[in-house]
């Protein structure tokens, strides 16, 4: 029995299941070379994989838009790179670039980091 794809051509079952998938999240029948696989390993169309997925902006990893972090640099990063690239400075508790951190030492000798503003402003309470 022949089967109409999405381009209206006539396929048989076995042709059929090799050209056309089913999106994953909408269930609209498309092209296998339109298909775009996520990082679930599932078939996506476009506008589904675009809603459900986005790009580490540091390693470019296809990560979920579900598991993606955005740093005050409004990009995307995946858990790995956001905690490789950015920190929580000690004192204000605002997010910064690690590269924009200074290490202090608190009263214990522990070693704690802290954003410019703070240290420049003379804001640190954990100086030894």
């Amino acid at each position: 029995e022949a089967i109409t794809g999405n381009d209206d051509n006539q396929y048989c079952q076995s042709c059929y299941d090799e050209n056309f998938t089913t999106c994953n999240e909408c269930n609209e029948v498309i092209s296998t070379e339109e298909a775009i696989t996520g990082n679930d390993d599932n078939q996506y169309c476009q506008s589904c994989y675009d809603e459900n997925f986005t790009t580490c902006n540091e390693c470019n990893e296809v990560i979920s838009t579900e598991e993606a972090i955005t740093g005050n640099d409004d990009n995307q990063y995946c858990q790995s790179c956001y905690d490789d690239k950015f920190t929580i400075c000690w004192e204000c508790k605002e997010e910064l670039l690690k590269d924009d951190s200074n290490h202090k030492k608190d009263i214990l000798g522990d070693d704690k980091l802290v954003c410019n503003y703070c240290d420049r402003h003379g804001e640190v309470s954990i100086y030894a």
